[in-house]
Protein backbone atom coordinates (compact mmCIF):
# COMPACT_ATOMS: atom_id res chain seq x y z
CA UNK A 1 0.00 0.00 0.00
CA UNK A 2 1.50 3.76 -1.26
CA UNK A 3 0.13 6.45 0.84
CA UNK A 4 0.51 10.23 -0.42
CA UNK A 5 0.65 12.88 2.36
CA UNK A 6 0.31 16.07 1.05
CA UNK A 7 1.84 18.52 3.50
CA UNK A 8 0.85 22.45 3.81
CA UNK A 9 0.56 25.10 6.15
CA UNK A 10 -1.08 25.12 8.69
CA UNK A 11 -3.18 21.62 8.39
CA UNK A 12 -0.36 19.66 8.16
CA UNK A 13 0.09 18.18 11.55
CA UNK A 14 -3.63 16.76 11.24
CA UNK A 15 -2.52 14.81 8.10
CA UNK A 16 0.43 13.52 9.70
CA UNK A 17 -1.39 12.25 12.64
CA UNK A 18 -3.84 10.32 9.83
CA UNK A 19 -1.17 8.99 8.45
CA UNK A 20 -0.26 7.44 11.53
CA UNK A 21 -3.23 5.46 11.56
CA UNK A 22 -2.03 3.90 8.38
CA UNK A 23 -1.12 -0.19 8.91
CA UNK A 24 3.17 0.14 9.42
CA UNK A 25 3.74 -1.99 6.70
CA UNK A 26 2.49 0.93 3.94
CA UNK A 27 4.80 2.93 2.15
CA UNK A 28 4.08 6.55 3.51
CA UNK A 29 5.11 9.46 0.67
CA UNK A 30 5.17 12.74 2.57
CA UNK A 31 4.29 15.43 -0.41
CA UNK A 32 5.23 19.03 -0.27
CA UNK A 33 4.82 21.20 -3.07
CA UNK A 34 6.93 24.46 -3.52
CA UNK A 35 6.04 27.29 -5.96
CA UNK A 36 7.97 27.40 -8.95
CA UNK A 37 11.26 29.14 -9.24
CA UNK A 38 10.97 33.00 -10.16
CA UNK A 39 11.62 33.66 -14.08
CA UNK A 40 15.05 35.39 -13.48
CA UNK A 41 14.91 36.06 -17.53
CA UNK A 42 12.09 39.06 -17.09
CA UNK A 43 13.46 42.81 -16.59
CA UNK A 44 14.91 43.41 -12.91
CA UNK A 45 12.26 44.93 -10.31
CA UNK A 46 12.50 48.71 -10.62
CA UNK A 47 12.65 48.74 -6.53
CA UNK A 48 15.51 49.63 -4.71
CA UNK A 49 14.39 47.44 -1.55
CA UNK A 50 15.51 43.98 -1.48
CA UNK A 51 12.28 41.54 -1.67
CA UNK A 52 11.05 39.89 2.04
CA UNK A 53 12.99 36.88 2.94
CA UNK A 54 10.55 33.57 2.50
CA UNK A 55 10.49 30.21 4.84
CA UNK A 56 12.46 27.89 2.99
CA UNK A 57 10.50 26.02 0.43
CA UNK A 58 10.71 22.58 1.92
CA UNK A 59 10.45 23.38 5.89
CA UNK A 60 7.72 20.86 6.65
CA UNK A 61 8.67 18.03 5.49
CA UNK A 62 12.00 17.10 8.16
CA UNK A 63 8.83 18.13 11.23
CA UNK A 64 6.35 16.10 9.60
CA UNK A 65 9.04 13.17 9.75
CA UNK A 66 9.59 13.80 13.08
CA UNK A 67 5.49 13.70 14.18
CA UNK A 68 5.20 10.77 11.88
CA UNK A 69 7.54 8.33 13.77
CA UNK A 70 8.45 5.98 11.57
CA UNK A 71 10.44 6.05 8.34
CA UNK A 72 8.96 7.71 4.74
CA UNK A 73 10.12 8.89 2.00
CA UNK A 74 10.19 12.08 1.10
CA UNK A 75 8.83 14.01 -2.16
CA UNK A 76 9.79 17.32 -2.95
CA UNK A 77 8.55 18.87 -6.09
CA UNK A 78 8.05 22.90 -7.42
CA UNK A 79 4.57 24.00 -10.26
CA UNK A 80 1.65 24.47 -9.64
CA UNK A 81 0.62 23.29 -6.41
CA UNK A 82 -2.89 21.06 -7.35
CA UNK A 83 -1.34 19.75 -10.46
CA UNK A 84 1.56 18.10 -8.93
CA UNK A 85 0.03 16.30 -5.80
CA UNK A 86 -2.55 15.10 -8.71
CA UNK A 87 0.54 13.86 -10.42
CA UNK A 88 2.37 12.70 -6.88
CA UNK A 89 -0.72 10.35 -6.38
CA UNK A 90 -0.77 8.32 -9.20
CA UNK A 91 -0.25 4.72 -8.46
CA UNK A 92 -0.81 5.96 -4.67
CA UNK A 93 -3.77 3.40 -3.05
CA UNK A 94 -4.56 6.54 -0.90
CA UNK A 95 -3.68 10.42 -1.08
CA UNK A 96 -4.28 12.14 2.66
CA UNK A 97 -5.26 15.84 1.84
CA UNK A 98 -6.42 18.65 4.86
CA UNK A 99 -8.80 20.48 3.93
CA UNK A 100 -7.73 24.42 2.81
CA UNK A 101 -10.86 26.39 3.06
CA UNK A 102 -12.22 28.30 5.50
CA UNK A 103 -14.92 26.97 7.09
CA UNK A 104 -17.81 24.18 7.60
CA UNK A 105 -19.65 22.89 3.80
CA UNK A 106 -18.59 24.04 0.35
CA UNK A 107 -16.06 26.66 1.79
CA UNK A 108 -14.10 23.99 3.78
CA UNK A 109 -12.55 23.35 0.52
CA UNK A 110 -10.52 26.00 -1.22
CA UNK A 111 -9.14 26.21 -5.28
CA UNK A 112 -6.58 23.93 -4.76
CA UNK A 113 -8.24 21.22 -2.73
CA UNK A 114 -11.21 21.32 -4.87
CA UNK A 115 -9.00 20.82 -7.61
CA UNK A 116 -7.17 18.09 -6.04
CA UNK A 117 -10.20 16.33 -4.58
CA UNK A 118 -12.21 16.32 -8.22
CA UNK A 119 -9.20 15.17 -10.10
CA UNK A 120 -7.16 12.00 -7.81
CA UNK A 121 -6.39 9.00 -9.42
CA UNK A 122 -7.00 7.64 -6.40
CA UNK A 123 -9.09 7.49 -3.01
CA UNK A 124 -8.79 10.84 -0.81
CA UNK A 125 -8.83 10.98 3.35
CA UNK A 126 -10.02 14.27 3.48
CA UNK A 127 -9.26 15.54 7.35
CA UNK A 128 -9.55 18.68 8.80
CA UNK A 129 -7.02 20.60 10.28
CA UNK A 130 -6.81 21.59 13.72
CA UNK A 131 -9.06 24.27 15.28
CA UNK A 132 -6.64 27.31 15.29
CA UNK A 133 -5.80 26.72 11.70
CA UNK A 134 -9.26 27.39 10.83
CA UNK A 135 -9.86 30.67 10.33
CA UNK A 136 -13.57 30.84 10.85
CA UNK A 137 -14.92 27.40 12.52
CA UNK A 138 -17.82 26.57 12.36
CA UNK A 139 -20.24 27.26 15.31
CA UNK A 140 -24.26 25.76 15.60
CA UNK A 141 -26.56 28.64 15.58
CA UNK A 142 -30.00 28.43 17.17
CA UNK A 143 -32.21 25.53 17.57
CA UNK A 144 -33.27 23.40 14.40
CA UNK A 145 -36.89 24.18 13.11
CA UNK A 146 -37.72 20.26 13.54
CA UNK A 147 -36.61 17.57 15.76
CA UNK A 148 -35.14 14.18 14.18
CA UNK A 149 -38.66 11.88 13.75
CA UNK A 150 -40.90 15.46 13.71
CA UNK A 151 -42.35 16.32 10.20
CA UNK A 152 -41.48 19.39 8.22
CA UNK A 153 -43.81 22.42 9.33
CA UNK A 154 -45.55 23.16 6.38
CA UNK A 155 -45.04 27.13 4.76
CA UNK A 156 -41.37 27.20 6.28
CA UNK A 157 -37.97 26.38 3.68
CA UNK A 158 -36.28 23.30 4.10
Amino acid sequence: MRVVVWLTEPGWPAAVDAARTVPGSAEIVLLQVAPPEPDTRTEPATTVAPPPLAPPPFALTSSATARLGRHATVDHRRGETATEVVRAAHGADLLIVVRDGTGPGPTSLGPTGRFILDHAPCPVLLVWPPPEAISHPWRPTGRPKTRPGEPHPPGQPR
